[in-house]
């Protein structure tokens, strides 16, 4: 009943995030389709989703983007995996650090993105961000929530080792359609180089 009762509320907020999109991307005039079912995962998808960009821009963008899935790439390969998947602990810090990296380079080129728009594509950015930014927030209320019952249900440990094992919509792993084309898989390391070693949890 927890979980379904997430799955619900979940994609409630889905609906309501994918509603403010389109109304963007109307007012942007953006020709091209969303991709099937599936919603931006980042503040990086919103520029190429959301706004109708010129060829320069995209260009310009593209630069951007390679240079933060470099860094991505450097940052991720510095996170080790766990030695033991059994530890509920070590999955669920593997899964927190891997995430605050990905948050914090899409953040930094997002950033640098958004620079490159003009004032009336900034202000449907800034309404997509806003948006997505609303939607994460829930889905992280949303599953808080459902931790606590099922806490309540089977026990923490069991109620953990249920959490880590199966990363939602904002764990880490690739989002619905899978990362962007050339963009790091996890431990992946830059070509000619050793995967960096890290501390292991």
């Amino acid at each position: 009943a927890a979980l379904e009762a997430r799955d619900d509320a979940t994609e409630a907020a889905r609906k309501e995030f994918r509603e403010v999109l389109a109304k963007v991307r109307t007012e942007q005039k953006v020709q091209r389709p969303m991709p099937g079912a599936f919603l931006p995962q980042n503040k990086t998808d919103l520029v190429h989703q959301c706004i109708e960009l010129t060829e320069p821009q995209r260009a310009a963008m593209d630069g951007a983007q390679r240079e933060g899935w470099g860094a991505l790439r450097d940052k991720m390969g510095a996170i080790a995996r766990p030695q033991d998947w059994r530890d509920a602990d070590a999955r669920q810090k593997f899964t927190d650090a891997m995430r605050k990296v990905r948050e914090d380079v899409d953040a930094q080129t997002a950033e640098a993105m958004a620079l490159l728009l003009n004032d009336e594509q900034k202000k449907g950015y800034q309404t997509a961000a806003a948006a997505l930014d609303a939607y994460n927030k829930k889905v992280a209320e949303i599953d808080s929530a459902c931790e606590k019952q099922l806490t309540e249900l089977v026990g923490a440990e069991k109620a953990k080792a249920m959490r880590a094992g199966g990363f939602g919509p904002q764990g880490f792993g690739p989002g619905p359609g899978g990362p962007p084309p050339g963009a790091p898989q996890p431990g992946d390391a830059p070509k000619g180089e050793e995967p960096k070693k890290a501390t292991q949890f």
